[in-house]
């Protein structure tokens, strides 16, 4: 029974562990406590025939929804005796895309099978197997609720079955009757500091403060900052000042007219990324211009379907890299 539960979560499930570096979590266990309970509580309010509960992580972009989704699933998949099934659920495709890899890798399909079934019947194939089971279903970066609309179980049918959600938008993806939403922030001033001092121990305080109020304790600003300076071959504190005075210099082309919050953090990553861009095409040389045609590249592909070592094979040879 226990090889038979191993190779299942390897065969159905690597695409929790699978994706590559994925953010430090600090700062987010009163999040995972509070998502475990609703979750834990979701079934009670289920209705008789009707959808299954579903709960939402909401938040702007880069605050860490799928991390988090990602963090809860590694920690308690026990408690779903390992049936953890992740749904790219960005688009209508991607969403089939998943639930028919899922029932190959059940051994429910073969491989050219997919044409021959329409999205309710693979849903239900795919439920199926976990109708005597525990199980969580993760549907990953929801943008509306009609692209999963085919693919929602019924909570009387599968009692077992938990569905987790994240998103980007605000609004609920579903019914508000069968969907509650945990909004999700930045990070706190402590928080950050911890993380920023976790990977920048010479760092101080002050310094440390500074540089998560800059970056509005955004954790995908954070992480890139942390990055940036880290790299940099000098004390941390005077990393965190270049950082901060090249990152004033990216924010400030910027127009600053619209106030809102959403609009800010946009800003905030903007300038983020801009001078992680900027540094590669000057610490590359000869291959900046290459690497970054690449990344524009990548930013067309489902970031999960990259596999890094097809794109860097002829660049492994450089240092720089």
């Amino acid at each position: 029974m226990t090889n038979l539960l191993t190779e299942q979560r390897i065969a159905v499930f690597s695409k929790v562990d699978d994706v590559v570096g994925i953010p430090d979590v600090i700062g987010r266990d009163e999040e995972l406590a509070k998502l475990h309970a609703m979750l834990s509580n979701s079934h009670s309010h289920s209705s008789k025939s009707g959808p299954a509960n579903v709960i939402c992580i909401s938040g702007p972009g880069g605050v860490g929804q799928s991390t988090l989704a990602r963090e809860y699933a590694r920690k308690y998949d026990e408690l779903f005796d390992g049936n953890v099934v992740w749904i790219d659920a960005e688009t209508a495709e991607s969403t089939r895309a998943s639930f028919f890899r899922s029932a190959v890798r059940l051994g429910l399909l073969e491989a050219d099978d997919e044409a021959s079934y329409y999205d309710e019947e693979l849903g239900t194939m795919v439920f199926s197997h976990f109708k005597e089971k525990k199980s969580l279903f993760v549907y990953d970066n929801v943008e509306n609720g009609t692209n999963s609309k085919n693919f929602q179980p019924n909570g009387a049918k599968y009692p077992g079955l938990h569905v987790l959600m994240t998103s980007r938008t605000t609004e609920l993806p579903h019914d508000s009757e069968t969907c509650m939403t945990m909004p999700l922030d930045v990070l706190t001033v402590a928080d950050s500091v911890r993380l920023i001092r976790k990977s920048l121990p010479s760092s101080s305080v002050e310094n440390a403060t500074l540089l998560a109020e800059k970056v509005q304790r955004h954790p995908l600003a954070l992480q890139l900052s942390i990055s940036y300076i880290g790299d940099m071959d000098v004390d941390d504190n005077q990393a965190i000042h270049h950082y901060l005075t090249q990152f004033g210099n990216a924010r400030g082309e910027l127009p600053d007219d619209e106030k809102e919050e959403e609009d800010s953090y946009f800003k905030t990553l903007f300038a983020a990324w801009k001078v992680t861009f900027e540094r590669i095409l000057r610490q590359m040389k000869d291959f900046g211009e290459s690497a970054m045609k690449l990344i524009g590249s990548l930013a067309f592909i489902n970031p999960r379907l990259i596999r890094s070592e097809e794109h860097t094979s002829e660049l492994q040879s450089h240092h720089d890299l």
